[in-house]
């Protein structure tokens, strides 16, 4: 079963923080599984497996897209990612997202909006 997560990401503290971006990802369990079975694992490179073996499967899904988002994130805008994220299942995939911006281990990121932050 497909699961859609909304991401969105801010940068700064206090009165500077800034909107950079909301992302959405599609994840499953066959993306934790491959994940978690590839070289460079951001479950675990990101979660001990205390956390993991205390977290319920969806939400090792939530974890996974979110990781991934950050990442991508953080790279297009060149910018520091606070780690308070504002973060909602969403019950299908918006239709008017187009193509994937990136796909990693079974994961797919699209990006949904972007705030004042400018890319370089």
């Amino acid at each position: 079963m497909k699961n859609y997560w909304s991401y969105k990401f801010n940068t700064g503290y206090d009165a500077d923080m800034a909107f950079v971006a909301e992302y959405v990802a599609e994840t499953c369990p066959a993306a934790v599984e491959k994940d978690l079975s590839s070289q460079g694992s951001n479950l675990r490179e990101h979660l001990s497996p205390e956390d993991q073996g205390g977290r319920s499967p969806l939400s090792i899904e939530e974890a996974l897209g979110e990781i991934i988002a950050r990442q991508v994130c953080s790279a297009t805008f060149n910018a520091w990612i606070r780690d308070q994220v504002t973060r909602a299942r969403i019950p299908t995939l918006p239709p008017d997202l187009g193509n994937p911006v990136h796909i990693e281990n079974g994961v797919r990121l699209w990006l949904r909006q972007t705030g004042d932050i400018k890319t370089k």
